[in-house]
């Protein structure tokens, strides 16, 4: 079945329709391989050729489905318990085919690593669905409490948080809503807060902090660019200001090296406050943006919490 499906790389005449069978067959392909990763019985080799396999086999755009069709519920449960396996490098590999399926607009190289963003051309373009909000709302708290405790536990490999980074920004892309936007900024404060004040997680390290730090500001200016909303991208270039003097190694983007002092002698004005992030993201604040996109939806955050 798999080899079936490398061979829409070279089809120039297939159908949608045929490629759409092909997509259903390669997802009950996923679901068989992804059930068994984590057992004993199979090493750790050869679950992650399968994995690598697989990832390649996702690798071109799927056409754009709806969210559902393209990653569902099966799906999306089964590589949430890969990503939280505490396996490193199955939990890279989840968040791999995550952005492959998902990226139906085949914009991940965009957002392939943590920066400053500062304008949305290709981004701010793409038309929303609702049915993907909908369905995105049904799953969100698994999802947020897999991304959440997937980068307090394995942001110490560069590769993997750029990986969370790239899959939390197709996230927003993909379901480009305010509740989506609003949603994963407090999802990021919370990480930044928990990297702040837990002191024995174990990925701590003052690099590690550094580059979550760098990384949480990155996303927040995406929600800023992608959604045009002034007042956070103010609040996000406030925040880099105060870290160029004082804190520089907290700017995108990542290092493998850096001089670092402690990051909890700097004062709060260097870190974000979830009630100052919370008044970039109201109603008013997306009305007014450049680019409008249809609030349909309203917000009861239910944020993850470590244990």
């Amino acid at each position: 079945m798999m080899r079936q499906f490398f061979l829409r790389r070279t089809e120039t005449m297939t159908s949608n329709e045929e490629i759409l069978d092909k997509w259903d067959n390669m997802s009950q392909t996923l679901i068989a391989v992804l059930t068994h990763v984590g057992e004993k019985e199979i090493s750790q080799a050869a679950q992650y050729q399968l994995l690598d396999m697989i990832i390649t086999a996702t690798r071109m755009p799927i056409g754009y489905r709806k969210l559902r069709a393209c990653l569902p519920e099966t799906l999306l449960s089964l590589l949430l318990k890969v990503a939280g396996l505490g396996d490193i490098g199955a939990n890279l590999r989840s968040l791999k085919l995550l952005q492959h399926i998902i990226d139906r607009h085949s914009l991940r190289f965009h957002v392939s690593v943590p920066r400053i963003f500062r304008e949305s051309d290709h981004f701010a373009k793409i038309k929303s669905n609702e049915d993907d909000l909908e369905y995105f709302r049904l799953q969100r708290k698994d999802v947020y409490d897999s991304l959440y405790r997937s980068f307090l536990t394995h942001s110490n490999v560069m590769s993997n948080l750029e990986a969370l980074f790239c899959a939390v920004c197709l996230i927003l892309i993909e379901v480009q809503y305010p509740h989506t936007a609003r949603d994963i900024a407090e999802l990021m404060v919370n990480i930044q807060d928990a990297v702040i004040n837990i002191p024995d997680l174990p990925i701590q390290s003052p690099r590690v902090s550094a580059w979550i730090h760098s990384t949480v500001i990155s996303v927040l200016s995406f929600i800023a660019c992608i959604h045009g909303l002034t007042d956070l991208k103010t609040l996000v270039s406030e925040v880099v200001s105060r870290r160029s003097e004082v804190a520089p190694f907290l700017i995108p983007p990542l290092k493998a090296k850096y001089t670092i002092g402690d990051i909890t002698d700097f004062k709060e004005d260097v870190f974000f406050n979830h009630v100052l992030v919370r008044r970039c993201l109201t109603n008013a604040c997306f009305d007014n943006r450049k680019i409008r996109i249809e609030n349909t939806v309203g917000i009861s955050a239910v944020m993850p919490e470590i244990e």
